[in-house]
């Protein structure tokens, strides 16, 4: 009877801890500092001002957020590469503005992560996509910011793990390239 005590109550006891467990991991991105918040911060400690930034359209909050900032100044082009396979005027945008930009914001997977997926659908948007992860765009990644608390998280539902604490990447030109340069790389197979 006293082993059967013991075992009733450890398996009670163990039942608790892997019910709460995952929700206190779940729930412990609530009580940090927004990771926008903290990518901002980074941006502006390491990224010289004045410069150019390519980031994608379409966020919940873009960054960096402009907190009580002296004489810092960004550039960011929010792009649309929701319809960068439908309409042609935003390829060439594109090429442009990678050659001028000096910085490239990923602030999320939302829309890397479905249309490299679906890069039969969007061959453009993937091909970007795939280059700019190669570091073949010239551009290098120079940071990643994230607050998982679980292992693979970013895989989660689109919800928590775009909205609540998407991974923002941050990458820096390392080789200039020229619009012809850039056309050439996306016709390449």
């Amino acid at each position: 009877k006293v082993i059967n005590k013991k075992l009733l109550f450890t398996s009670y006891l163990l039942l608790v801890t892997l019910t709460i467990l995952p929700g206190l991991i779940f729930s412990s991105i609530y009580f940090k500092k927004d990771i926008r918040l903290k990518a901002s911060e980074w941006i502006f400690q390491n990224i010289p001002s004045g410069s150019q930034v390519l980031s994608e359209t379409g966020n919940v909050i873009d960054i960096p957020i402009f907190l009580v900032t002296k004489n810092f100044r960004l550039s960011p082009v929010s792009f649309d590469f929701y319809n960068l396979d439908s309409d042609e005027r935003l390829f060439s945008q594109l090429l442009s503005y990678l050659e001028k930009s000096d910085y490239i914001f990923v602030p999320s997977r939302r829309i890397f992560a479905n249309y490299l997926r679906l890069n039969q659908e969007f061959p453009k948007t993937a091909k970007y996509y795939q280059l700019l992860f190669s570091g073949e765009l010239g551009f290098k990644e120079i940071k990643k910011i994230a607050l998982n608390p679980l292992i693979f998280d970013e895989m989660a539902e689109e919800t928590w793990s775009v909205f609540d604490h998407p991974t923002i990447r941050i990458y820096k030109k390392e080789k200039a390239l020229t619009i012809k340069q850039y056309e050439e790389l996306f016709r390449q197979n």
